[in-house]
This record gives structure tokens, sequence and C-alpha cells, in this order.
């Protein structure tokens, strides 16, 4: 209806500053039991996620330990028998004694007859190292550079500029 007919009472709300006892206490009461209860959010983060499946599951009563790996061992085994791996095996064995007697003939010190720290003059003269052959070449009788006449330089005096 009109706004001009109605009362004043439905038109406006007299404050008087309380509300009512009962609906006030209820809802805060109900509020901070729930804030109370609620988890802080870094202490949730490290609880597991309940919507996440478990990676593995426990081993069960009759799980024997070590069984599985029991059994790759005999497999490998059986595998190692074969006669191609058996002749592989004794050809890397003989690669391997060969490789060590050679190793251990290089370790060997060198047998030496005469006295290496002797003052002969046979030693010395054996023992001097000759020069390359390109030590002995003359060099060129040009000049290295090439110096340009006086006159050229930047700031000459007047009778080399003449």
């Amino acid at each position: 209806g009109l706004v001009a007919e109605k009362a004043d009472e439905n038109l406006f709300l007299i404050d008087t500053g309380l509300k009512p006892a009962s609906q006030g206490i209820e809802t805060r009461s109900r509020q901070s039991r729930r804030d109370k209860l609620k988890q802080l959010r870094c202490y949730a983060l490290l609880q597991p996620d309940p919507n996440s499946k478990p990676v593995r599951t426990p081993d069960s009563q009759n799980f024997q330990k070590g069984l599985r790996k029991k059994r790759i061992i005999d497999r490998v085994r059986e595998r190692s028998k074969s006669q191609v791996r058996v002749a592989a095996q004794k050809q890397s064995q003989k690669y391997e004694e060969t490789r060590k007697v050679a190793q251990a003939q290089k370790r060997q010190l060198p047998v030496v007859d005469s006295d290496l720290w002797a003052d002969d003059k046979d030693d010395r003269e054996s023992s001097v190292n000759k020069p390359p052959k390109r030590y002995r070449r003359k060099p060129s009788a040009l000049k290295a550079t090439v110096i340009p006449h006086p006159g050229a330089s930047v700031n000459p005096s007047f009778e080399d500029h003449q």
C-alpha cells in the first residue's frame, strides 16, 4: 500500500541497543565451540590426506622376508650355468691374467749393466742431446721489420720532411 497510509510502527524500528539475550549468546557459543574444535591450518597440512591411498600395503603375516630376492638369485645362477656364459667367463679370466702379467712387467725396474752416475767420458758423449736441425739454419739477411723513412712520421723534422 501507500506509505502515507501506514502507521509509524510499521515504517520505523526503535533501536533500544540490546538484542534478545538468548539469541546472541547461542550464536557466540556455537561459533566459539566450532573455532576451538577447528585445527589450525599449519597443523592440518602436516596431517595425512584422508583422500589419498596408501603407497604400499603392509606385509601380511604369511610374508617370508627375502623370498623374492632368493628367487631372483636362483634364476640368475641357473642362467649363469649355460655353456656360453661359462666359456665367456673362462675367456675373461684368461684376459685378466694376461693383463696382470703385462702390468707386473711394466712395473719392474730396468736392469742396467753400467753405473748411471759415473763420470766416464763415454757416458757423457752418449748422453749429449743433439739440437734439432732448425737450430743450424742461418737467419735471413733481411731485417725483421722494415723501418720507414724518418720523413714519413706524424710530426717529422723539417730536414727529414724535405
